[in-house]
């Protein structure tokens, strides 16, 4: 089982920041193709890291903000998620993590080989634009989690989010 963070990047409007994917050889369980994607983020736990080394780093990568530019706040959801990654099985246990910036310049700093190849974009949106969003957008339910994390409502320990839960 693959380990990875997730980052819940918050700006001073309220806004969290989501990247944008497309790779065909990424798909669900079931080996469905949805197409292009947005989602929170993150990666890989690296074997030598702490997770929260692994939230700076990520967001270093992805975003190109360092620490100086951050305050890491509490981990909030965890679960598990199950996908086909070039036709073979790969479940990833993956950990949320809320994170706050003023700083609202994000840019790819140090992509690896497949985030060069499938990551497209990063975008800041606001809780109605997730809500209202016809694009894909995981986890799927992220609307549904926010509004406490943005009020600063945080579970005492964290709540355990189906990763697999489909569209619709």
């Amino acid at each position: 089982m693959h380990r990875s963070v997730r980052i819940i990047l918050i700006n001073s409007k309220n806004e969290l920041a989501l990247v944008c994917a497309d790779d065909p050889n990424m798909r669900s369980s079931d080996g469905t193709y949805a197409g292009r994607f947005w989602f929170l983020p993150g990666g890989k736990i690296e074997a030598h890291e702490s997770m929260a080394e692994a939230v700076y780093r990520e967001l270093q990568e992805e975003t190109g903000l360092g620490a100086q530019d951050l305050v890491l706040g509490p981990q909030v959801w965890e679960g598990t998620v199950h996908l086909q990654k070039n036709g073979k099985p790969w479940d990833i246990q993956q950990y949320f993590f809320v994170v706050w910036t003023r700083n609202e310049h994000l840019n790819f700093y140090h992509l690896d080989s497949w985030e060069s190849k499938c990551l497209e974009k990063l975008a800041w949106f606001s809780l109605e634009a997730i809500q209202n969003s016809q694009e894909i957008i995981y986890p799927v339910g992220l609307e549904e989690l926010l509004p406490d994390i943005l009020q600063k409502k945080f579970p005492e320990k964290p709540i355990r989010i189906d990763l697999n839960r489909k569209r619709g």
